[in-house]
């Protein structure tokens, strides 16, 4: 992996370019020391952002409210990045997520470790 200035998400053309010629269906944004965790910003919308706002858990970390995709939606959009690294992860998401919510007391609701 090269470095990539993040603006040139911004750049449709660019997304394009990244698409054909690398087959990339996700921007990820890493930390080398793994003090921060991975973020993946997908090159299209695979979920629309209204659906996917309202059924996205809501948990407060660090004293900042955060919304959490749901496992659904995470579920299509790993299918859609086509990564072999998250072939078997979409039957692990619900457990993983249910297990780090409980141990951390962040339900609210139920909805949030579906």
């Amino acid at each position: 992996m090269a470095p990539v200035d993040p603006m040139s998400l911004a750049d449709p053309e660019q997304r394009q370019v990244w698409q054909t010629a690398r087959g990339m269906q996700a921007f990820s944004f890493w930390d080398s020391t793994n003090a921060r965790p991975t973020v993946d910003v997908m090159r299209a919308p695979i979920v629309n952002f209204d659906e996917l706002w309202a059924a996205a858990a809501v948990v407060t970390i660090g004293g900042v409210e955060v919304r959490i995709a749901s496992i659904p939606h995470l579920i299509r959009m790993k299918e859609a990045a086509g990564r072999t690294q998250d072939a078997d992860r979409k039957f692990k998401l619900p457990l993983q997520r249910a297990v780090y919510f409980a141990e951390r007391n962040l339900c609210r609701d139920q909805a949030c470790c579906r």
